[in-house]
């Protein structure tokens, strides 16, 4: 999830372009996590015949590829100088500081500072101080793991199009198994997770996968993923409730089609952008994980809290994007100005 900075900003050299999609990808997969938490209430407190459930069923339907897209990044950019326990323990520690503050700030923030323990500190590290940080020990087992994970793929001669074959298999399995075996279910759930950054890493290094960048194959995925995703999540919800979010789920087959499409989009529309879009770009994706980990704290006790917007909007589909663009704007603004403190590099 962190950035890889150019020296320069030059739109016109294939380099920086690359780059810059890897930037765009990022930006986009960080704000993407933000509507995703802004829509979910709209989607289970309606029900599935009403206007109001489909217009969060919608932007549910088209960003939840938050999850995905930061993952194949890892692999894109992380597991081909993955080496050795040196990286292992500055990818860990890379993540853990920001992790470390954020979660003081949040337990802070539910609880008068004079009441707060060294144990309920603890608890919230290992625990996680809300839900959302779940994916930051993922993220820390999967940096562990790249090392050898490296090894494997190289020697494998797994192409491109082979891990999206067995991405997608190991994800029809997972379908399978969810009610025969909820143990198998999590298993199978944290190999796509892996999977995820093998698709990355065989789509930046391997040359065989053209036939997916053309923009008809990509925009196919994409639309593929998000009717799958609203058809889907109507059906699952009409017959088990609004709760179910089987269709949401980030190893779910149409979801892993939306990600690769809109992975080969962002490098096609990066090149129409300008130097200057290319630099706020740049910028903001140095800020995406403190804007991950700070996101629930900004919706929870700024916008709604402070503010006083509810996430029940009378109109969601006008209400969700604009909670979501205040949220991360105001989530970029904190880390950038926490940035600028003594010690501010390790909060983000």
């Amino acid at each position: 999830m962190q950035p890889v900075l150019g020296t320069t900003i030059d739109a016109n050299t294939a380099a920086t372009k690359r780059v810059a999609a890897f930037d765009l990808i990022r930006v986009f997969a960080a704000f993407s996590v933000i509507v995703v938490h802004v829509a979910t209430p709209v989607v289970r407190s309606n029900a599935p015949d009403t206007l109001l459930w489909w217009s969060g069923n919608v932007y549910e339907a088209l960003f939840r590829s938050g999850v995905p897209l930061f993952l194949m990044l890892s692999g894109a950019l992380l597991l081909p100088k993955a080496t050795g326990l040196t990286f292992i323990k500055n990818r860990v520690l890379r993540v853990f500081f920001p992790f470390a503050f954020w979660t003081l700030v949040f337990i802070v923030a539910r609880h008068k500072l004079a009441d707060i323990t060294f144990a309920d500190y603890s608890i919230g590290l290992l625990k996680g101080a809300t839900g959302y940080f779940w994916y930051v020990y993922l993220i820390i087992g999967i940096y562990s793991c790249m090392p050898l994970l490296r090894i494997i793929l190289q020697k494998s001669g797994l192409t491109a199009s082979g891990a999206i074959l067995l991405i997608c298999l190991t994800s029809i399995g997972w379908y399978g198994v969810q009610l025969l075996a909820p143990a198998a279910e999590t298993v199978l759930r944290y190999i796509i997770y892996v999977e995820y950054v093998v698709l990355g890493y065989l789509l930046t290094t391997v040359k065989e996968h053209d036939w997916l960048g053309k923009r008809t194959v990509s925009l196919l995925f994409i639309v593929i993923g998000f009717i799958g995703t609203l058809a889907g999540a109507y059906c699952y919800a009409v017959t088990v409730g609004t709760e179910g979010e089987l269709f949401y789920e980030s190893v779910g087959l149409q979801i892993i089609f939306r990600s690769i499409g809109i992975w080969f989009i962002a490098f096609r529309v990066i090149r129409y952008f300008s130097a200057s879009v290319i630099k706020v770009i740049t910028r903001l994706s140095k800020f995406t994980f403190a804007v991950f980990l700070m996101h629930p704290l900004v919706i929870d006790h700024i916008l709604v809290a402070r503010m006083g917007i509810s996430l029940n909007f009378e109109v969601p589909v006008i209400g969700i994007p604009i909670a979501a663009v205040l949220c991360f704007c105001m989530a970029s603004a904190m880390a950038y100005l926490l940035g600028k403190l003594p010690l501010g590099k390790f909060t983000y």
